[in-house]
């Protein structure tokens, strides 16, 4: 529908240009989230942190808060993406990156306060994030993102399912951290990978 346009030109893969009024009103709609939490964030609040008229964000978003919401998360997901590329482009195996790419993922989630105070007074929006068709844009994500700096060391089908694999590592330490397995702790995670990796095909194989 009309509300896939604004990302379809880009396959939904690219951050809103700076100084775009898609990126405008992203931002804003991220300043009322932090305030008010998701649930709570209206068009009004949007329209007044953003100094835009409800219609000009509904020219810019047909279909309004839901669509508004969902640029947001997808903003979001790109960013966390994009703050991890230092530690794929340095790795010089593939074990290396994928234990580098998880304990950088894990730390950012731990230091990003917002994220930390969602999880511990509005998991439902975390959990809506993480599962089912929000899990499978993150993948994908994961995939664009991660899979190509992997392909350095592995064929294009394993560079993906590996991005994939070390993808839902993270999401399951987010929605039940281990008592055993802290994923900030980069020798551990790393010990925990070589562990799942034949060493032939640098394959995570299947738990």
């Amino acid at each position: 529908g009309m509300a896939r346009t604004a990302v379809a030109s880009t396959g939904g893969f690219e951050l809103a240009k700076v100084g775009s009024l898609e990126r405008q009103i992203v931002e804003a709609t991220e300043v009322c989230v932090a305030a008010n939490g998701w649930s709570k964030t209206t068009m009004d609040d949007v329209a007044r942190e953003s100094n835009l008229s409800r219609a000009t964000i509904y020219r810019v978003f047909p279909g309004g808060r839901d669509v508004v919401l969902g640029a947001l998360r997808r903003h979001r997901v790109l960013r966390f993406f994009h703050e991890l590329r230092p530690h794929m482009v340095e790795a010089t195996s593939a074990l290396e990156m994928l234990s580098m790419t998880i304990s950088a993922a894990a730390q950012q989630l731990n230091d990003d306060e917002q994220f930390q105070y969602q999880l511990e007074h509005d998991p439902g929006e975390i959990l809506s994030t993480l599962s089912f068709e929000g899990l499978d844009r993150i993948l994908a994500v994961a995939r664009v993102f991660v899979g190509p700096h992997l392909m350095r060391f592995m064929s294009r089908r394993e560079a993906s399912q590996a991005a994939e694999w070390a993808t839902r590592i993270v999401v399951t330490y987010v929605l039940e951290p281990s008592p055993w397995l802290d994923l900030t702790d980069g020798p551990a995670v790393e010990k925990f990978v070589s562990e799942r990796i034949r060493t032939d095909a640098a394959q995570p194989t299947k738990n």
